[in-house]
């Protein structure tokens, strides 16, 4: 960021419009933070996700500043509610679409002149484990960085000649063992620091057994995550359109991560909705964006890959996407839980409805979808936010958002409030 005045009130500028626009990418809210230097991005994005009426999932935090109370992390977990910080590791050397970046990712990429490296890592996480009282904690995508460049630049010179699809040769280029590898690294960190984290869009069955194993060894305060993507697509899809990080992976892996979800190993299950369009996956795999939009496919995944096909009890399923990411998050008790004085935010599915998956039913700004002509069952058919019914057979019923900002830890509403 510069220092004069001047340019960095442009940068400030252009910050708060990209911010503000949240164009990045469609139907998506994207957070971003710099270091010390950059503080005023912090209220630009709780004040934008106030006028919107969202509430920030996470931040992007790096910069070097202490643990007294008038440090940023203080400052966005006790005033603003934001608790969960988010680490990228590959951002070491690759930026999001997995190339390296043209000049040093720190100042290309990353608004900020800090060494971005496990040092790093374990300065946060010491600031992180301060902040306990406010349920904070680092959120972690687990990939290696000097790894996928050793497997990409190998598998990319040979993966026309060996013909095999893009999702294979993706897969190949970021194969489990860069998960696993970083996992490692990350749960290591955690148990010296004492500081929660939670293990994003776990994808492999080496990444889910590894971080269990040393969860238990270590004694981490580590959530285990996985998504649908990963729980329903596999390799043999073929095309960039499900291009993503971690990679789809063959259907082994798949079947591991519910067999693991079945043993009660995962913690939660997320879509990891990072809706794109299909323009931004040209023009091939490794130059394409990553990331699409699932949300919409939400209960109908569970219902039909989890409870129909496998027989995991739907009470369990439903915990993983609600009660359990919502005390994750510090959202519970106002989220996550059908209980006196929580918010009424319910889905009613129809176990019977059966579909073929469309683009156009899925209400997204998305003009594709890595789920076209799936069949799925349990679809939804109403959608209630406190109490508020918004969704009734597939049409949404207003137009105006009916979001609030919630500040983290959450609490219940007053009893006077309740009727």
């Amino acid at each position: 960021t510069p220092s004069n005045s001047s340019a960095a009130s442009d940068v400030y500028k252009r910050q708060e419009e990209r911010i503000l626009e949240s164009t990045l990418r469609p139907g998506t809210w994207q957070e971003y933070i710099g270091q010390d230097r950059v503080k005023k991005n912090i209220r630009i994005i709780i004040t934008a996700a106030k006028q919107r009426r969202e509430t920030p999932e996470h931040l992007l935090l790096y910069g070097n500043s202490g643990l007294g109370k008038t440090t940023l992390a203080y400052l966005i977990a006790k005033e603003m509610g934001v608790n969960i910080f988010k680490y990228y590791m590959f951002y070491k050397a690759l930026n999001l679409k997995g190339r390296p970046p043209e000049n040093r990712v720190e100042s290309d990429y990353l608004l900020s002149d800090i060494p971005y490296n496990l040092g790093l890592l374990m300065s946060i996480m010491e600031k992180v484990a301060s902040l306990k009282d406010y349920g904070a904690r680092v959120s972690i995508h687990a990939e290696d960085p000097e790894l996928i460049m050793r497997f990409s630049k190998q598998v990319q010179n040979s993966f026309e000649k060996n013909r095999i699809n893009e999702l294979e040769a993706y897969h190949l280029s970021r194969p489990p063992e860069v998960e696993t590898f970083a996992i490692i690294e990350a749960m290591y960190l955690a148990c010296m620091t004492k500081c929660p984290i939670t293990l994003l869009h776990i994808s492999s069955e080496g990444g889910i057994n590894t971080a269990w194993n040393l969860k238990q060894q270590l004694g981490v305060d580590a959530v285990l995550e996985t998504t649908l993507h990963h729980l329903t697509l596999d390799t043999s899809y073929g095309s960039k359109l499900a291009k993503v990080n971690p990679p789809i992976r063959p259907q082994s892996d798949v079947d591991a991560l519910w067999k693991y979800i079945n043993l009660n190993r995962v913690d939660t299950i997320v879509s990891d909705h990072a809706a794109t369009l299909s323009s931004m996956k040209e023009p091939d795999i490794w130059n394409a964006e990553p990331g699409f939009a699932g949300s919409s496919l939400f209960a109908q995944i569970l219902y039909t890959e989890g409870f129909v096909k496998r027989g995991i009890p739907i009470e369990r399923l439903i915990q993983l996407v609600t009660l359990n990411p919502a005390k994750v998050t510090g959202l519970w008790p106002r989220k996550g839980d059908i209980a006196l004085g929580a918010d009424a935010d319910i889905v009613v599915i129809d176990p019977k409805k059966e579909l073929k998956v469309k683009t156009e039913m899925l209400n997204s700004g998305q003009d594709y979808t890595p789920f076209e002509r799936m069949v799925f069952r349990g679809w939804p058919i109403l959608t209630v936010v406190r109490g508020n019914v918004v969704m009734e057979d597939g049409e949404i019923n207003s137009d105006k958002p009916k979001g609030e900002y919630i500040k983290r830890p959450a609490k219940k509403p007053s009893d006077k409030n309740i009727i």
